[in-house]
């Protein structure tokens, strides 16, 4: 496959540190515009929503919220969306608590995507000395529109604690996530390296 994807794009930043942020907010809207030369497969385009708010209301304690909003858009009837370029969840920079894309799966327990993907966090992060920190945090997310009758539209949720290590380039850290609301068969949770903050 031959694909030309151009990805214009708009943000607005008031945060107060791009690193290591405590106030304000991020926003921002990108877009895949995907175009195949060979086949309609790859015609369509991908929309990112990208929603961030923090607010210390204490001393060392700051809040942080985050929602997302992806939505792929075919071009033409005869498109359809191939199973690499469909959006997925799960893992360390979405829904903490599950394995990496595995937020919704078929009956072999492989990763189902879909159209439709949407997801948020609310973390509240408690510096404990100049370069530790942790965390405690909540995350929702929801894959929808898919192409097989396979998996759940439900919204899946999870919680959990972490610690971080502050470096001069950003956050070092470990975290897990438990599933509030774990399937027939599936893990109570997930272990989870970060390098970076998630949002």
């Amino acid at each position: 496959r031959n694909v030309l994807v151009p990805t214009p794009s708009i943000s607005y930043d008031t945060r107060d540190s791009f690193v290591r942020p405590t106030r304000g907010t991020y926003s921002s809207y990108s877009v895949d515009i995907s175009k195949g030369y060979q086949t309609s497969l790859d015609n369509f385009l991908k929309h990112y929503v990208n929603l961030r708010f923090y607010y210390s209301p204490f001393h060392r304690v700051t809040l942080a919220w985050l929602g997302r909003f992806g939505y792929i858009d075919p071009l033409g009837d005869e498109s359809r969306i191939p199973e690499d370029q469909l959006l997925y969840l799960g893992g360390t920079m979405s829904v903490r608590g599950f394995d990496e894309n595995r937020l919704r799966v078929d009956g072999n327990d492989d990763p189902v995507g879909g159209r439709l993907a949407l997801s948020g966090s609310m973390e509240a992060r408690i510096e404990v000395s100049r370069n530790w920190e942790t965390a405690l945090f909540v995350d929702a997310g929801t894959v929808r529109e898919t192409l097989v009758d396979e998996g759940s539209d439900d919204v899946r949720t999870s919680a959990g604690i972490g610690m971080r290590y502050l470096t001069p380039i950003g956050p070092v850290g470990i975290l897990y996530g438990h599933k509030l609301d774990p399937k027939d068969g599936e893990s109570s949770g997930r272990l989870h390296i970060s390098v970076g903050y998630t949002f």
